[in-house]
Formats: C-alpha cells, structure tokens, sequence
C-alpha cells in the first residue's frame, strides 16, 4: 500500500524548474554566481518571486495560475543556501515541491564508501571528499533541518537524475563518480543515499502525516538484470533493492521514468508493459510517475495533436500513473547544440528549445543581497539578469487547459495540495514477509475514515486534533491527528467494530439507523433512541403473539373438519351465517369442533377471572372467544 503524505497532490500537474538566465554559460564555474544552479533562495527571489518593491518575474505565480501547475521539480539544492522563503511562496501558492538528493550528493556517498573499503586515491577519492565538505551524513542533514521548517511545501525526494544510464565519469568532479558505474555499485550508493535521508529525517522529526514520498528518476533505456528486456527495466532491481534494505519506507517509494515518447507509447507502457514487467516480480503494487515528458525535436514541437495524446496519458490514467512533470518551463539557450541537431550528449534532443517559454532577453539586472557572491573586478555584489519570456503556442496553451481540466481551481489557483483518496490494493510485494510488520505512518483523518463507516457513537481520545504551526501544518480545517500510529489505528480499529455491530444488528424500525448513529451525541437524542428501541420490540412481540394466536386457532378450528371450504370459512370470518349453517352439506364435525373451542374459551375465561392463573386473557383472545360465541349461536 502507497501511503502518500497530505501535501502530495494526485494527479500530479508538475512542471521542472530551472531557470537559467541567458547568461548561464558565462557565470556557472566557481565561483561564479550560477556555479551550482540553485537559484531557490533570496539572492534570486526576482526569478521566482518579487522583490519588495514589486519587481520580478514571479515564475512560480506564472505557473500556479496560468499554468494549473500543483507540483514543481527542482534539480539542485545547495544547504549552504537560505531556502525558506522560496518554501513558503511555494506553499502559499499551493504548489509542492520535489526536493532533489542531486547525482552531487550521490557522488559524495559513492566517495565515503570507496575511501572506506579501498586504497586512499582509489577513483578519486581524496578529491570527492574534499569537495563534498567532509562527513556526508552532514550534507543529508542541513537538507532535511531546513526543508521540515516548511513540511507542508515538500512532498518528495528525488534521489539522482537518470544513474542508470552507463555515462562515463570522473570523480574530480563527485557527480561523475557513480556514472559508468556497474548496476551492483549504483544500488548501493542510492540505498546507501536513501538510508542517510532516513536518518536524517527521524533526527529532525518530521511528521509522520506529511513525510515526503522518495523516488529515484530512471531513464527508459532497456537494462538491469531482473527485467532486461523492459524499458526503464532498471526499476525492477532498484526497488527490489529498496524494498529489502528499507522495508519501513515502502509505502513511500515510487517509480519513476523520463520519456521523450507519444502519448501511445506512454499509455503503451503504463497499461502494459510495466505492469507485466513488475508484476512478475512482485512490484505489482508499485505507482508510477513521469519525472520528465516531452517532445523529440522536430516538427512536432508544435503538433497539437501530439502534445495533446501525452497530456491525455499522464493525465487520464487513474491507479496507474500518478501524474507527469513537463520538462520544462524555460528554454536553456546557452545549451549549445552538436552537428547532429541534439543537446551536447545524445542525439535527436535539443534541450535548449524544449521550454514552454523562450527567453527573448534579459530586461533587468539586479544584485545579490546575501554577500555569498562577490564580483571582485568591479567591486561590488554580483549580479544576475531578469530575462523576458514569452509563451510558446500552442504549446502553453494546451498545456494550460490539459492541467485545468484536472485541477479545481478558484480565480486559476490551485487550491492547497491534498493527499492521495484512497490507495489502490496492494499487490504482493517481494519478498512478501517484509509488510507484515510495517509501521505506518499516520494519515489524515479524511484518508483514515474516508470509506462510507458511520461515525463513532462517543468522543475519542484517540481521535483529539490537535493545532500545530500553521506554517507547518496549513490550514487550520487540514488539521492531523494528534497522536502517532497508534492513535489513527485505533480510530480505525473502532470505527470498524462500529460498522460491523451496526450492520448485523439492523435496527427494526424505519428511522432508528439515523437515531442509532447520532447515539450518545445528547441526552436528548439518547432517552429518543431508547424510546425507539423499546417500540420496536414491543410491535414485534405483539405482531408475533398475534400469529401464533391465529395459528392456534385455525388449528382447533380444522379439527374434525371434514370439508376444506369450511375450515376457509372460518379463518377468514370467524363466523358462520344462519344461512350456512343451515345448510344440508354442513360436517357435524365442525359443529363438533366449534363446540369444542366454546368451551375451551369459556373455560378458560372462567379460570382467570376467577383468580387461578396470573394471565388474564388479552384482548384478541376475548375477541376469538367473543365471535366464536356468536358462531355457536348461530351453529345451534
């Protein structure tokens, strides 16, 4: 079972971000200002935000209103950087945030583990360590302290960009180092990466409602040893590897691709080819999720048709796709093309064109205000350039009306993201003894109780709601359960005790189910379903008195009847006219049998009245008595 945490929206209208100004290419070595591509922080709040005296570009209001986006991917995150305030717009927007574990982080854990288990130098060692800064764990740490300030905005981890693609590398540089790696070596970093951002997170205590899901995005290349044959077959031996080594994360893993395909293929592979693939080793259960979708270059860049067939399979798939992220917002003009019309490492693709919005110069300059960046020729703060963007049709529009269509939005923004309704059924995962003792973390109550059960009858402990930091939590009426796993558990536990006992003790009459589920909310709705309780019971035990009376009755009445038409006479009269009785084929058998049922009437009255038995006869059976009596009159 996927447990994804409140701030996950589904489907996921995502959108990656990175924008570059036209000047990247001169500025991005160290120390130059865009050395390590993170702009998500104050001393670039003009790219993304405004700046006090209004001005800036604001590209994430651009995205939350005039695209419908909910869900934002990043691929650089610096923890030397200040970046709150770019979470808390992000928030306020209701956009979540895909914080990324960059393939920079990866080659620092791969360093640490090569400098411990081989020769000091071995594959770049000594130089990897030196750039990540020391101890990793430290790393992992400042990214998880900072972003569980604002754990409503961060609704996923995303380990690595594409590591299962065999590019070679150097470690002089660490993001090299895992590239060209074996698939052996790779597992082991990213688990090894996956077990730091554990750690790290229970030390911060992040909230176990809101923890973010992980996943690592995986190229489409055929590979890996448990599905060879199977596009981005390298899922299967990650997760299987995931699965083993973090059985307590499960619920929070999701398969990721990157897809430069049609919408045919996509829905191709979503509906088939994955599930096959998966299934077949246990991962049945796994979602999905597109990290990267776009166009191959060429003249479809501007087919309608073609771009409208990938919104509709990253959209329209429900339980088996979770949504896709659009690659990308900007163009990347300073992403210089080979001779072959691609991007500088593969060909076919060119990254600098694939943006929903082209850059047509930069209109502002503005400083630095953190005094990180310096330009010591002038002087002076760095500086960095605002640049023009302009909309791509109809590229921007269909994707515009692709996510409204999927959003409920007020004024074009996208309400504060919610988490995922109802899980699907979970398939068997490999090896199966790995769910049985897994802890849960805690949802919501509106995931917890969101089947059809009846409320609970009394106030629970268990089911108090506490008011946390609204920064952190959100709205106050998207308030969690105060307590942990036991807590929800035990509402649930109780709400389905509750449902059982109300569906096979069904109240008798017509309105007591309604009565019966606002039991115990007043003294006043309590003494009403105690009156309605006892009610019942009584028309029921007086419908069948009544029955069994008749029956009893009907029974004296036939004996000794030699004619069936005589016996219906009299049950469903109770009384035979002069007429019939006179009559030459009336049985002296039943003038018999309703002389005897006289007399046993009569006898009976007789004994009651006069004090011998403690039942009086009720009134139905002085009736009986009573129109017998007249039958006798008229049968003698």
């Amino acid at each position: 079972m996927t447990v994804l945490g409140r701030q996950f929206p589904v489907p996921v209208r995502g959108m990656n971000y990175q924008p570059d100004p036209s000047d990247y290419s001169q500025n991005r070595g160290p120390p130059k200002i865009y050395y390590d591509s993170d702009y998500y922080h104050d001393d670039f709040t003009a790219l993304w935000g405004a700046l006090a005296d209004g001005h800036g570009r604001q590209d994430l209001k651009l995205m939350a209103k005039a695209m419908n986006v909910n869900f934002i991917r990043l691929y650089n995150w610096n923890p030397e950087h200040d970046h709150l305030s770019f979470l808390r717009e992000c928030a306020r927007l209701g956009l979540s945030v895909a914080v990324p574990i960059s393939n920079y982080f990866l080659g620092c854990v791969f360093a640490e583990i090569d400098c411990a288990t081989a020769s000091p130098g071995s594959w770049g060692c000594n130089e990897a360590r030196a750039q990540c800064g020391g101890k990793v764990d430290v790393l992992f740490e400042a990214v998880v302290n900072e972003t569980r300030q604002v754990p409503n905005a961060v609704a996923a981890w995303t380990v690595g960009n594409e590591v299962d693609i065999a590019a070679s590398g150097s470690c002089d540089v660490p993001r090299g180092c895992i590239s060209g790696k074996s698939i052996e070596v790779k597992l082991r970093v990213i688990s090894e990466a996956v077990r730091k951002l554990l750690i790290a997170e229970s030390k911060a205590d992040w909230p176990a409602h809101m923890l973010p899901a992980i996943t690592v995005p995986t190229s489409v290349v055929k590979g890996g040893t448990l599905c060879p044959n199977m596009n981005a077959g390298f899922l299967c031996d990650l997760h299987i590897k995931l699965n083993q080594d973090h059985p307590h994360a499960i619920p929070r893993f999701i398969g990721s691709f990157q897809t430069y395909d049609t919408g045919e293929w996509i829905t191709e592979f979503v509906r088939k080819t994955a599930p096959t693939g998966l299934n077949r080793i246990g991962l049945g259960s796994l979602p999905l999720i597109i990290t990267e979708m776009n166009h191959q270059q060429g003249s479809e860049m501007l087919d309608e048709a073609s771009i409208s067939a990938r919104m509709t399979a990253c959209l329209d798939q429900p339980g088996r796709l979770l949504g896709c992220f659009w690659f990308q917002l900007l163009d990347k003009p300073w992403y210089k093309t080979n001779t072959a019309g691609g991007c500088k490492t593969c060909s076919g693709f060119n990254e600098a064109g694939m943006g929903i919005y082209r850059l047509t110069g930069p209109t502002q300059i503005v400083e630095t205000t953190s005094g990180k960046y310096w330009d010591s020729e002038a002087n002076q703060p760095a500086t960095y350039l605002i640049d023009t963007i302009v909309a791509k049709q109809p590229l921007q529009q269909i994707i515009q009306e692709a996510y409204g269509k999927h959003a409920f939005l007020n004024g074009g923004v996208p309400p504060a993201p919610t988490p995922l309704p109802a899980p699907s059924p979970p398939l068997p995962i490999n090896p199966p003894q790995l769910i049985a003792s897994l802890p849960r973390a805690p949802l919501p109550p509106q995931i917890l109780l969101s089947s059809p059960l009846p409320p609970l009858p009394f106030p629970s402990e268990h089911t108090q709601v506490g008011q946390e930091d609204a920064e952190q939590q959100g709205p106050p009426e998207q308030a969690e359960l105060k307590g942990a796993d036991q807590s929800s558990k035990l509402s649930l536990v109780s709400a389905s005790h509750h449902t059982r006992h109300h569906k096979h003790h069904q109240p008798p009459v017509a309105g007591a189910t309604e009565m019966f589920e606002n039991a115990g909310r007043g003294s006043t709705a309590g003494v009403a379903l105690v009156a309605a309780i006892f009610g019942a019971i009584f028309a029921l035990v007086l419908a069948w008195l009544l029955g069994r009376h008749k029956a009893t009755f009907s029974q004296v009445r036939h004996e000794g009847a030699d004619e069936q038409e005589c016996g219906d006479d009299a049950d469903s009269a109770g009384e035979v006219s002069v007429e019939r009785a006179k009559m030459p084929t009336q049985s002296e058998g039943l003038k018999k049998g309703r002389k005897n049922l006289i007399d046993l009437k009569a006898r009976l009255l007789a004994e009651r009245h006069a004090g011998k038995s403690d039942v009086s006869l009720t009134a139905t059976e002085q009736l009986e008595v009573h129109h017998a009596e007249g039958g006798q009159n008229h049968l003698t």
